[in-house]
């Protein structure tokens, strides 16, 4: 919103536009309160914005001379995404009691995979995409999405949540077999997947209400893999 071309740190940058916002009812400084934040966007609708947060955390030292110690971490969630467009809108982070303008989103979170180039990050659901491109056609499905999507990664018992960086994160998340006397060959294999997003549903308050149905299952993609021996191929 309106940046200064120079010294955007300065707060006088901005003394002109400080009427374009309409403010009334909030008490400064504005508190971290999504009803808040909802409020303003009723009161400037020509307005969209995004605001995350830093939180904390956990992780296990990569040291293997120092296996029992811990290292503080620093994960950036977000706390409230504008309901319309937030791949377009302006993005905001709360960093020691300041709202401060995130200018470029893939420097923020740069540590965050071991891909060295720019990342384009959806604001939905922090997935990251290598290319403008490879986003542009995951937001074709992501925006249909009425709410954010959770994913979840295996993560050893030191991390609070899964850690790239972590070697003991990393071997947790390989999966491993080693009864092969019990392996049979066989010609074709199948591997299938299917994706739903859960809805929740109005429980009905007579009956058993220890078998009422609180969810529901959307269908939103499946997958196909067949994997064959190649002297079937022709087959």
């Amino acid at each position: 919103m309106n940046p200064a071309e120079f010294h955007r740190e300065r707060p006088h940058q901005y003394e002109q536009f400080m009427n374009e916002v309409n403010m009334n009812g909030i008490s400064f400084p504005v508190a971290m309160d999504k009803s808040i934040f909802r409020k303003i966007r009723l009161q400037n609708p020509e307005i969209h914005f995004n605001v995350f947060t830093i939180i904390n955390t956990e992780e296990g030292n990569q040291d293997p001379e120092k296996k029992d110690s811990i290292e503080e971490s620093k994960t950036v969630i977000p706390f409230d995404l504008d309901p319309e467009d937030p791949q377009s809108a302006f993005t905001s982070i709360l960093n020691d009691g300041h709202f401060v303008w995130i200018r470029s989103f893939s420097g923020l979170i740069f540590d965050s995979t071991r891909h060295e180039q720019k990342k384009w990050i959806c604001k939905n659901c922090f997935h990251m995409s290598s290319s403008e491109h490879h986003l542009s056609v995951h937001r074709q499905d992501c925006s249909t999405v009425p709410y954010q999507q959770r994913r979840k990664f295996p993560k050893c018992k030191k991390c609070l949540q899964s850690n790239p960086q972590c070697l003991n994160c990393q071997e947790s998340a390989t999966l491993r077999f080693s009864q092969f006397w019990t392996q049979q060959k066989i010609p074709v294999m199948i591997v299938a997947d299917f994706e739903s997003f859960l809805q929740k549903t109005i429980p009905m308050a007579v009956g058993n209400t220890s078998r009422q149905k609180l969810q529901k299952h959307i269908p939103a993609a499946f997958g196909v893999q067949v994997i064959f021996d190649p002297e079937y191929e022709s087959l």
